[in-house]
């Protein structure tokens, strides 16, 4: 297998992607989903042995079971490779899930999150042009994904706790980054989940917030 970096950050990729687009089942735009998690999980384990570490996905294909599928079949392995995900496409009937705007780029990529069953995405791209969000406002969101980790590295994802401090084997797991006061991080853990019961939401969508 060839590697490249990609464009001009420090990330070195496989020159071969796993498009991950058959993921899933039903049908969208005339284009077949087909790939169960079964298949999925061979594909996925030949690329790895293979060479290839680069896998892109979108949250609308199969409306976010291809990113969910690709999750499951990555599982332990996520660490070792590069995940590419996209947002912008119509995910439900709702006016407001859709598009470019401040608003929806952040819960997309807490969607894409939660479904890729991961702490961090490696490369989130615009998937679809939106002629109604000012560019700037778009720019400005995916900075603010950036600059916020997102979510302090996973740590204030919910799912590092005083009972589970691996997270089930997330990615801060392997390694100790970014480095905080423990005790204290988990009663600020502890909160988030108590705000985010109230709400009827998750803790990280309260920690973005």
């Amino acid at each position: 297998m060839k590697y490249s970096r990609l464009g001009d950050t420090g990330l070195v990729v496989s020159r071969l992607t796993l498009g991950a687009m058959t993921f899933g089942s039903g049908e969208m735009w005339g284009f077949e989903f087909s790939v169960d998690q079964k298949a999925a999980d061979g594909l996925v384990g030949r690329a790895i042995d293979g060479g290839v570490n680069f896998f892109d996905t979108a949250d609308i294909y199969a409306f976010g079971a291809s990113e969910a599928i690709l999750g499951r079949a990555l599982g332990k392995r996520r660490k070792d490779v590069v995940i590419a995900t996209k947002v912008g496409g119509r995910m439900s009937d709702a006016l407001t899930d859709a598009g470019l705007s401040f608003r929806h780029i952040l819960s997309a990529a807490e969607a894409s999150l939660r479904r890729l069953n991961t702490d961090y995405i490696d490369l989130y791209q615009v998937h679809f042009n939106d002629r109604i969000t000012p560019i700037d406002e778009t720019v400005r969101a995916l900075d603010n994904l950036v600059r916020r980790g997102p979510l302090a590295g996973g740590f204030l994802s919910g799912k590092y706790t005083r009972e589970d401090p691996k997270g089930g084997g997330g990615r801060l797991a392997a390694f100790d980054f970014p480095t905080v006061d423990k005790d204290l991080g988990y009663a600020v853990v502890d909160t988030l989940k108590g705000m985010a019961y109230a709400h009827g939401t998750t803790a990280a969508a309260v920690a973005l917030a």
